[in-house]
């Protein structure tokens, strides 16, 4: 595995230029991500140059009048970022002045998205909230605040109780479940606001009943050999086991929340669903991808954060299976380390992007060495 990481290093250090986005999904950012942890864990400094070389050149790019459609995403991404370097001591950069002017970006982006009611956390005003966590100043405090108002103003109560919200990045206005684009993105959101600023009730019964939505909607594993739909109110279509939606980031999401709410029974049903989905080894289960968004490192990277949260020989079996399935998935002869994204097969930065390649697989490989680097799953909404 360490030639695998030192193989990835030096391709991600010779080809990021290549990446023209600022974005950590999918541009400079994700590659500074891993080149960071890994001049740490490989002690060669040279790599933590090239990580500020990269940033500079961002910074640069904005000075210049950056222009991008996911703008608001991408500056929230620099401010998530420049505050991982600080927390995990990665990276010495003069950072304080530029946090705050972010801060205050990110307010913007914040009031224009409630008032868009988009909360989608790759186009919304989660973005900007996953940053904004990260800060602990009034502008930061008031928009957090903000956030949590205006998710349960634009929540829709069906003839139960229970809460939901139409995802507004999809025409249809699709109710998602997963991680990405649906329930548990604010699910897991509010569990971080409330862990950090300790709200009143009004935060706890969001989550509550947002969750017994979900619930309502599980179906018989036995029946169906899953348990959610990546769609609620269509016809029911299996969903692969992956990160960015369906049963692993759901079962993870009411495991946090049992553990955060007291509630024992909740956190009982997030194992099992974890459990179940793991044992599901038909390969149909599967996209043939190694990547973080829809392969095996993602996989591998949800069931390592569980067992930080519960004790579970199975989880920790399938852990370390889907860490080996990620390496033996080098087997292709390209230029991105044996590793081809199964969507956009030849796109350069899907091969090296983040949630698509080779930096995401790289962190995953490195937080799997040493679990001080695991904390990057901050940018998975983990």
């Amino acid at each position: 595995m360490k030639n695998k990481i030192n193989e990835i290093a030096k391709i991600l250090s010779e080809n990021y230029s290549s990446l023209p986005r600022i974005s950590v999904k999918d541009g400079r950012l994700g590659a500074a991500l891993f080149l960071s942890s890994y001049s740490d864990f490989s002690g060669e400094g040279q790599y933590n140059d090239l990580t500020e070389e990269i940033v500079s050149e961002i910074l640069e790019d904005i000075n210049s009048g950056y222009v991008s459609d996911t703008l608001g995403k991408e500056m929230a991404d620099l401010g998530i970022f420049l505050s991982y370097m600080k927390d995990q001591d990665l990276l010495d950069i003069s950072s304080d002045e530029l946090l705050n002017d972010l801060d205050v970006i990110a307010d913007d982006f914040v009031d224009k998205n409630i008032e868009a009611q988009d909360f989608d956390p790759f186009t919304g005003f989660l973005a900007q909230g996953y940053y904004l966590l990260n800060r602990d100043t009034q502008v930061s405090r008031d928009a957090i605040l903000k956030i949590v108002k205006a998710i349960s103003f634009i929540s829709i109560q069906d003839k139960d109780g229970h809460l939901f919200w139409k995802s507004p990045k999809f025409s249809n206005g699709g109710i998602y479940t997963g991680i990405t684009h649906g329930s548990c993105a604010i699910i897991q959101f509010l569990l971080k606001a409330d862990l950090k600023f300790k709200f009143d009730d009004t935060i706890k019964k969001l989550i509550v009943n947002s969750i017994d939505f979900l619930l309502k909607h599980k179906l018989n594993f036995e029946e169906y050999n899953f348990y959610f739909p990546t769609k609620i109110g269509e016809e029911v279509v299996k969903t692969p086991v992956e990160w960015c939606y369906g049963d692993l980031s759901i079962g993870y999401t009411l495991l946090n929340a049992g553990l955060h709410l007291k509630n024992e029974l909740l956190e009982k049903t997030g194992i099992e669903i974890l459990e179940n989905t793991v044992k599901r080894t038909d390969p149909q289960n599967y996209i043939d991808d190694a990547s973080l968004s829809y392969g095996s490192a993602g996989i591998a990277i949800v069931l390592k954060k569980a067992l930080l949260l519960c004790d579970s020989p199975v989880l920790q079996t399938a852990y370390h299976d889907f860490i080996d399935k990620t390496l033996k998935h080098a087997k292709s002869v390209n230029g991105f380390a044996g590793y081809q994204a199964f969507f956009y097969k030849d796109s350069t930065e899907i091969n090296l992007g983040f949630m698509t390649g080779l930096s995401g697989i790289g962190l995953a490989f490195l937080a799997h060495m040493d679990e001080k680097y695991l904390p990057f799953t901050c940018f998975l909404y983990l």
